[in-house]
Parts: structure tokens; sequence; C-alpha cells
């Protein structure tokens, strides 16, 4: 549960090899009769210039090698926290992967991919998935109480003679 970087890469490098289609149906490393293949439904980069996280939507299918038949489907909510070092003149991108079964400390995924992800069995991901929501219902409050403010700031006055 390390950091990861490669030397001389950018951001966006780490973000499409993080979300890059998998099948290894074809390795001489798969052995079994069965292979999985991995999709990225959704992602989004929430963050500054040189830290922030990758929020992805997973999605793990295994098949038979014999007749390409389902037979099982998981999604998971990715959380990878990503960052830029220079440490001796690096200059890496790197990245720390995670998912919602360890019960990560950002809370500003997407609420749609809440939606998209089953609950998982993990205990960790029911708290994560609770300060999801409540950080968002906590945002909603303030962008609310914000445009109330510049509603009242804004309106015109009333003229008097």
């Amino acid at each position: 549960m390390g950091w990861y970087f490669t030397h001389n890469s950018t951001r966006e490098q780490i973000i499409k090899e993080q979300t890059a289609n998998f099948n290894d149906k074809d390795s001489k490393y798969n052995t079994r009769d069965t292979y999985i293949t991995i999709v990225c439904l959704k992602k989004c980069y929430k963050g500054a210039s040189f830290a922030g996280t990758l929020w992805k939507v997973m999605e793990v299918t295994h098949r038979r090698k014999s007749d390409d038949s389902i037979t099982k489907v998981e999604r998971y909510i990715g959380c990878d926290l990503l960052r830029y070092s220079n440490y001796e003149n690096s200059h890496a991108w790197g990245y720390k992967d995670m998912d919602e079964s360890m019960g990560p400390t950002v809370v500003n995924c997407p609420l749609s991919y809440l939606e998209m992800v089953p609950q998982s069995d993990s205990e960790y991901a029911e708290g994560w998935r609770e300060r999801v929501r409540e950080h968002h219902r906590i945002r909603q409050e303030k962008l609310k109480a914000k445009r109330a403010k510049a509603k009242g700031i804004y309106s015109p006055a009333p003229y008097f003679l």
C-alpha cells in the first residue's frame, strides 16, 4: 500500500494507465480455465495541479476460456491518490491505489458512482459511503446558502421617493 512513481511521467499518463482496459485471456501467465476482463466505466480527476484523486468505476468480468461465458461480474469504486514529485529532479507523478473496501479518507467521490456500484460487504466501505453522502449534503447546504446570500446582495434595492 505504498506509492508508485514513474520517472518523467505526467498526470495524464498515470490516469490513462490506471483506467486502461485489461484482458488476460491470452496471457501466458494465466494457466486457469477462466480469465478476466476489466473495463473502466466512468472516471474523473478531482484536485489541483500537483495533487488530487482519480475516481473510477471499474467492472471486472470473469469468463470461461472454453466458451467465453460469463461466470461473474463485479464492480468497484477505485480511489487513486495522485501527486507530483520532483525528488532529485525526477519530475514524476505517482499514485497510491485503493478501493472503497479500504475506507479511504477522501470523500469527494461523485454520488453517481455510489449508485453504479452495489454496496460492498466491507465495514469500511459502509462508513465511507456514509461520509461521502454527508460531504455532499453539507456541500449542497453551503452552496444553497451562498446562492441565497448572493441573491439578497445583488437584488435591486427598492426605490424610494
